[in-house]
């Protein structure tokens, strides 16, 4: 596996009344009736979003937009159309082709990027937890380039191998498994904010933390896209924002030279190997469809901030 980092880092009597009964037997039907009807609409808690699960076979091999169906807790999985997988409880909203169609269900479209800034970018992968050895210049990922306790927040190391969908085996991450790294961060060794930091996605004057982190960017390989979060900085560098913000190939000359380091939730959902070739580009939140990617979001500053 090719790397690098910098060092930073839910029973009644019958009564002698006939015209009474008859009425009796009038309101007893509407009262039924009523009473089946509400029980069919969802409650008020159930028009928020919810947990989602994702339609594989149908959003991952189809390039058409892609549109986000909330699904009620409770409702069956054989109301969506197309369904390979569902958590054993809790809702599910389902990225789905157009075609496809759930009960009670609302169509979102999101339309997929049509330009993306970086192409061909040398692609390698890497994951929270990851110990230092050769393979990443000898430098861990238990920590963060923005929170010195990364792998503790996360839940746990997010190993590559025996995995449980897109989330590791045996625990449930706490932050995005869909993850990135890209050689820039706005806050300097010396914990000053960088003269360039203004490029980044997430800038807020109010904030003393990075304006970098959890960003989203969309990432394409043979006309698949993936979404992901920013949530690290490398591979191999901390300074290259003529390329992170601009049109400069990536300045990396570490082993496979790379300009983007991807998580192993991102790496599966794409079908790649250790090393390739992908498009990004950043996208703003409103612009992610519902998907594997939104079922837990990143919203943690990390403990790294500016003096």
């Amino acid at each position: 596996m090719f790397k690098r980092r910098p060092t930073y880092r839910y029973g009644q009597r019958r009564r002698r009344y006939p015209h009474l009964r008859i009425f009796a037997a009038y309101s007893l039907v509407g009262a039924l009736t009523t009473i089946l009807v509400l029980s069919a609409l969802p409650a008020a808690s159930e028009t928020a979003p919810h947990i989602s699960a994702t339609n594989v076979a149908a959003a991952q091999n189809q390039n058409t937009p892609l549109f986000s169906l909330m699904v009620r807790p409770g409702a069956p999985t054989g109301s969506v159309k197309g369904v390979v997988a569902a958590p054993a409880s809790g809702s599910i909203p389902l990225i789905v082709p157009p075609s496809a169609t759930a009960t009670g269900a609302t169509q979102i479209p999101v339309a997929p990027p049509t330009v993306f800034s970086h192409q061909g970018i040398t692609t390698t992968w890497f994951y929270v937890g990851e110990p230092a050895d050769a393979s990443n210049a000898f430098i861990s990922n238990a920590p963060s380039a923005w929170d010195g306790q990364w792998e503790t927040h996360y839940g746990g190391v997010d190993k590559p191998t025996g995995r449980n969908g897109y989330y590791p085996a045996g625990f449930t991450p706490k932050e995005n498994p869909f993850y990135f790294a890209l050689p820039y961060s706005d806050i300097s060794g010396a914990g000053n904010r960088k003269s360039d930091a203004g490029n980044c996605p997430l800038k807020n004057l109010a904030s003393s933390y990075s304006w970098c982190k959890n960003a989203w960017i969309a990432i394409r390989h043979n006309g698949k896209i993936v979404y992901a979060q920013w949530e690290d900085v490398g591979p191999n560098g901390e300074d290259d924002g003529a390329y992170v913000f601009g049109s400069s190939a990536p300045t990396n000359t570490f082993d496979a030279r790379a300009g983007l380091d991807i998580s192993p939730a991102v790496h599966d959902y794409l079908g790649l190997g250790d090393v390739s070739t992908n498009d990004w580009t950043f996208v703003s939140a409103s612009q992610v469809p519902a998907g594997p990617w939104t079922v837990i979001v990143t919203t943690s500053t990390g403990d790294n901030s500016v003096n």
